[in-house]
């Protein structure tokens, strides 16, 4: 009986399921919650690949295979949502904006953290905040950014990477890629495209990278592939111009003459009482005057305004939950100003992520990248190229003749379009080749929930293949009465110069990661891992002469060869690291971090000073998440608020190698530029060899402690979000020469030790706010920061005398003092000069109007070293801000970012300072000078009439103290950019998923005080190497417009 039962049961129902089985046509409309139509909202049966688009009005239809099935809606910016069919056949949809961001993942230091429960200093960019920049480095598409983040451009030299960054002013950071250390030079030349997001550890959550992590470190996490089934293909294209910042213009060939006939009466000794004859007469200038002779356009027939740079990326990410991968090549060539074409930049970038799920509890990671780039310039140092293109004198001519044919003989044999030429100077190429390859096996152990083992291995290689070609060519002088043309060989003797160097490192990690919540309250996670690393690297280079037109070394002659290697270009360094880290949290609500790493290098002692302990711990508290406050604020007020600190010890190993072990050093090697010292016997060189130092064995690296006060918040259901920082960080044990305390007769070179300690402190803010209101939305915000150090303890001798005591005491003293004179004003005749009190050199009897005077500081009566006192900071800016701007509506977008500093300070010298210095010529700014009303005027006759002017006459001392040092703060409009995102819909006709296309600008506006320059070209500061600034010769920075389009498929 129960069998008829089921029968009937089952053949009245059949129907019914067939039914269910039936594919359903469902319609509807998608609106955001003020009913507005949602355009381009993505439709799709889950489990399939069967979905649409919304069209412009919101609407939609669909056929799904059943009742029974479930259909997803995602949308850019709103909470994605899931339905079930079931009877309904029109849907009217409401989409909430996501403007909850505390449950996004944070990448941290070996691992993740939602950002809710994050307790340290943790800064934060997505691809997209990235790339809405536009530029050749990736550091620089990060200015303005990141609060504490400091970054100069410098130059825009092709290849160059030439930054100054750093995190709080701290110094370089230890940058991350992958969980890789890296250099800071892989990181500028990784492809944007294929970042996923950028983490910036600022205070004790840097600890856990210990031995390099006293400045802070920047973790960069790559893309990987999609779980939905589906893959997409993507490209994206960028085609830039570039305009040079910055560019001086220099003066044509009769001002040249009438300036160089000033500088000649300028001369106490040769002028008084009586002129000495000018340099150029009326009769030299003549012809030029009447367009007979054409002025020099020196900068002109070197450079060009304009050059084009270009970037092209493709990309594959698809996968399922078994495997999932991204693929990524990205090109880039960039072109240089040289009107020769010479100078050019290329770089090719590759990725391959791969991540599978081998078994239900095996999943392993397959990551391989590298790049390979190459940049060819002239033979001719870049600097020197614009010293002698910026001085050239107007009157010589570029050809001799004006034949092209000759290049003109100049002084030094520096002709500016000679030596842009590679044909005629030989060139440099710069080749650099890297590959990184890591292979991560991931396992959950059975019988403990939450426990996974994990091992990571990483190899990484890099490889630097450099050519000088140095070719011998000609420069002519023509001879009018024979009409011939005098050749001079320049360059001689010709050679090649073949330079390779290679380095390989290898990273392992071992760890187990353990993760649990106990009774739905307590979350737990803890970390243990080991890991250990080994670099090496090599090196050597040859040279010969060559008389051939060859470009390789086979072809060179066996006569004054060179075979050699650069010694500090050889190492082996190897580490081992035991690290843990444990975190709690109860609720989300009481928050506490602690970890510790503890770190071992061979570059010291073997014993205890070879090992370093660096603990860190934080804590924090959502007050938002206790019952009480929320009856006070309501969270659609107030939706989180935590207060937050932390404490950490890093540490840093960048002291010398080896200074435990004594013995020589060989060879011996000239400190100024590497080169061997060493004697000649028999007419033979050998090589020198040379006592090493004193030994140190307690030699070891010296700590920061950090400490970091900080307070996030939520408001305005998450549409207003911000975080302040204060912070604090003490070095101890930095290096320093004990040799001011010990007399230089003990002939010997002292060792390093661990003597000095500095503080840093500063404030940090961010805040930003985004809302939409029906198809308009918006969102504005900025950040702030500023940064100082002041020395502690610093061992010194003592000064002459008291002043010069007080001037370089250290101890106790801000870092980046500007020492100089103050400005007093410009002389405007002479009885101003005959009254003044004070002596500004020999009596004031070489003063004429125009001079400039100086504050006497200490009231001595003299101008002299005497009257320095601080009048500005060196170095990077003080203060740092940016602010951000965005707009979007329908398919159209608008961003706008602004990069800015104060408390930043710049000096040029060379031909930015001093006019007809050298004997060559003058940049046009100084037309604007004293000068006397009549050309033949005695400058020293007290009845001599001045036509006044910004600066002095020519000859006159030149600027120094507060007139020279320039206030460099700026607000600059680093980029602007509007997109047009074309319709799905539409593009769905023709197999496109999505496509966008723009108009971007770099550097578009700059509002300074500064004149003359670019306010992060760098000038020469005190102290600073030639190579910080070349003297104000550096390649400019450039503004670029940039066209580009992105599509998907």
């Amino acid at each position: 009986m129960k069998k008829i039962k089921y029968l009937f049961t089952l053949f009245f129902l059949f129907p019914l399921i067939l039914l269910a089985q039936q594919p359903v046509n469902i319609s509807g409309k998608i609106t955001d919650v003020n009913n507005i139509g949602l355009p381009g909202v993505s439709i799709k049966v889950k489990g399939t690949t069967v979905g649409t688009f919304t069209d412009s009005k919101g609407s939609f239809s669909l056929s799904v295979p059943s009742a029974d099935a479930y259909i997803q809606i995602s949308y850019v910016g709103y909470l994605s949502q899931e339905l079930q069919v079931n009877a309904k056949r029109n849907f009217a949809i409401t989409l909430q904006e996501n403007n909850n961001t505390l449950n996004e993942l944070i990448v941290v230091g070996y691992g993740t953290q939602k950002k809710a429960t994050v307790t340290g200093s943790i800064a934060t960019l997505n691809t997209e905040q990235i790339t809405v920049t536009k530029n050749e480095n990736v550091v620089n598409m990060l200015t303005g950014k990141i609060p504490g983040v400091r970054i100069l451009q410098k130059t825009s030299e092709p290849g160059g990477y030439e930054n100054t960054f750093d995190i709080r002013g701290f110094g370089s950071p230890l940058i991350v890629i992958d969980g890789i250390p890296r250099g800071s030079g892989d990181f500028s030349r990784m492809d944007p495209n294929e970042i996923d997001n950028i983490s910036v550890l600022k205070d004790a959550a840097a600890a856990i990278y210990g031995v390099r992590a006293a400045n802070g470190v920047i973790l960069i996490t790559t893309k990987k592939g999609k779980k939905d089934g589906k893959y997409d293909i993507n490209y994206s294209v960028n085609q830039g111009w570039q305009q040079f910042l910055g560019m001086p213009e220099g003066v044509g060939a009769v001002d040249y003459m009438l300036l160089t006939n000033e500088k000649n009466k300028r001369s106490f000794a040769s002028n008084f009482p009586n002129n000495q004859e000018s340099t150029f007469s009326y009769g030299d200038m003549q012809p030029w005057l009447e367009g007979k002779y054409p002025s020099a356009d020196w900068i002109g027939a070197a450079f060009n305004t304009t050059s084009p740079q270009i970037q092209h990326n493709m990309n594959v990410d698809g996968g399922t939950e078994k495997a999932n991968y991204f693929f990524n090549l990205g090109y880039m060539k960039q072109d240089g100003l040289f009107k020769s074409g010479d100078l050019d930049y290329n770089r090719y970038n590759f990725r391959s992520n791969v991540n599978v799920n081998i078994t239900r509890r095996i999943r392993a990671q397959i990551l391989t990248s590298g790049h390979i780039d190459q940049k060819n310039q002239p033979f001719q140092d870049l600097w020197t190229i614009f010293k002698y293109a910026w001085s050239q004198v107007p009157t010589n001519q570029i050809y001799a003749n004006n034949n092209p044919l000759y290049p003109n003989k100049m002084p030094d044999d520096a002709n500016p379009v000679s030596i842009t030429d590679a044909d005629q100077v030989g060139y440099k190429k710069r080749t650099q080749k890297n590959f990184q390859g890591q292979l991560t096996l991931e396992y959950d152990i059975p019988g403990i929930e939450g426990l996974k083992a994990k091992g990571m291995y990483n190899y990484g290689y890099n490889a630097d293949d450099n050519t000088d070609h140095k070719r011998a060519y000609k420069l002519y002088t023509y001879n009018a009465e024979q009409d011939t043309y005098a050749p001079t060989v320049v360059g001689s003797p010709a050679y090649i110069n073949r330079s390779y160097a290679n380095s390989v490192s290898i990273l392992t990690q071992l760890s187990l990661n353990y993760t649990k919540t106990f009774n739905q309250v307590h979350n737990v996670s803890a970390l243990v891992l080991l890991e250990e690393s080994h670099f090496k690297s090599d090196n050597f280079y040859a040279q010969r002469n060559v008389t051939i037109p060859i470009d390789y070394l086979f072809g060179g002659e066996d006569d004054q060869q060179l075979g050699s290697m650069n010694v500090n270009g050889l190492r082996e360094e190897a580490t081992r690291s035991y690290i843990g880290r444990l975190n709690y949290d109860y609720k989300g609500k009481y928050l506490a971090e602690f970890s510790f790493r503890r770190d071992g290098s061979n570059k010291f002692k073997p014993g205890a000073d070879q090992w370093g302990f660096f603990p860190a711990g934080s804590i924090g508290w959502r007050i938002s998440e206790e019952t009480f406050f929320k009856n006070l604020v309501p969270t659609d007020i107030l939706s989180n608020l935590k207060i937050r600190a932390s404490y950490g010890r890093t540490g840093d190993d960048s002291a010398t190698a080896f200074q435990y072990i004594s013995g020589f050093n060989y060879p011996t090697l000239n400190p100024n530029d590497n080169s061997v010292w060493g004697y000649f016997f028999d007419g033979k060189f050998y090589n020198g060899a040379a006592a090493r130092a004193l030994t140190n064995p307690d030699l070891t690296w010296f700590t920061a402690e950090t400490k970091n006060i900080g307070l996030d918040f939520n408001m305005f259901n998450g549409k207003l979000d911000g975080s302040v920082d204060v912070f604090r960080r003490d070095m101890k044990g930095l290096l320093a020469l004990r040799d001011v305390q010990i007399p230089g007769t003990v002939g010997i070179e002292l060792p390093q030790e661990n003597l000095n300690s500095n503080r840093t402190e500063g404030v940090e803010i961010i805040v930003n706010y985004r809302n939409k209101i029906g198809q308009f939305g918006y969102n504005i915000g900025g950040n702030f920061s500023t940064t100082r150090t002041m020395d502690r303890d610093v061992i010194q001798g003592l000064a002459g005398n008291e002043y010069s005591n007080w001037k370089s005491s250290r101890t106790n003293r801000y870092t980046s003092i500007w020492w100089g004179k103050t400005y007093a004003g410009q002389f405007t005749n002479y009885d101003q000069i005959f009254s003044h009190p004070i002596n500004t050199g020999g009596g004031n009897n070489n003063t004429i109007p125009g001079d400039y005077y100086y504050q006497d500081w200490n009231e001595d009566g003299v101008i002299n070293e005497k009257d320095d006192q601080p009048i500005a900071t060196k170095d990077i800016p003080l203060v740092n801000y940016g602010i951000n701007l965005g707009l979007s509506y329908k398919n159209f977008d608008l961003n706008a970012l602004f990069a800015g500093a104060t408390s930043f300070y710049v000096q040029y010298d060379e031909q930015y300072a001093e006019p007809l210095m050298y004997g060559r010529s003058a940049l046009t700014k100084f037309l604007d000078s004293w000068h006397t009303v009549n050309p033949n005027d005695n400058v020293f006759d007290p009845n001599t009439q001045w036509v006044p002017g910004n600066y002095p006459a020519m000859g006159s001392p030149i600027a120094e103290g507060t007139k020279a040092v320039q206030d460099a703060s700026y607000l600059r409009l680093k980029t602007l950019e509007l997109g047009y995102s074309i319709p799905a819909l539409t593009l769905a006709k023709v197999g496109i998923k999505k496509m966008r296309v723009y108009a971007n600008a770099y550097n578009l506006l700059t509002f300074t005080k500064l004149k003359d320059s670019d306010p992060e070209h760098p000038g020469q500061i005190p102290d600073a190497s030639f190579d910080h600034g070349a003297r104000g010769y550096k390649y400019p920075l450039n503004r670029t417009f940039n066209l580009g389009a992105s599509i998907s498929f």
